[in-house]
Parts: C-alpha cells; sequence; structure tokens
C-alpha cells in the first residue's frame, strides 16, 4: 500500500487514466484539503493503468494491494 498525490486541471467529470504501481489491486482517491473536488472516489484498475472520472482538484490516491 501507498500513497500519491494526483493534480488534474482539466475538464470536469473527465475519465484520467495514469500507471498504477506494480502490485496494486484498487484504491480510493480523496480530496486533498480545501480544493472543493470530490470528496471520495473508486479508482479502477485495468492492465496496470488506474482510471477515475474526475473534476479539476488536487487529491490524494490511497493504493489498495500487496
Amino acid at each position: 500500500k501507498g500513497r500519491a498525490l494526483l493534480r488534474y486541471y482539466g475538464a470536469g467529470r473527465t475519465r484520467v487514466r495514469f500507471p498504477a504501481p506494480a502490485g496494486a489491486s484498487g484504491g480510493t482517491l480523496r480530496e486533498a484539503a480545501g480544493t472543493g473536488a470530490a470528496s471520495r472516489a473508486a479508482l479502477a484498475i485495468e492492465a496496470g493503468e488506474a482510471s477515475v472520472e474526475i473534476d479539476p482538484g488536487d487529491y490524494l490516491v490511497e493504493w489498495a494491494g500487496e
């Protein structure tokens, strides 16, 4: 398990894809303090890539898995 900061400044409610760490089976995204972004969202992991639909903002990724 681990954490990462994700900053997204594109269009709202867009599916964003990015590499997932080795062994990650999923994860959650939560709003970084004071950004006004969505409070929590689940990440989907497929073929070593994470994807989630989010609004612009700063998020803390909490990875699940090995």
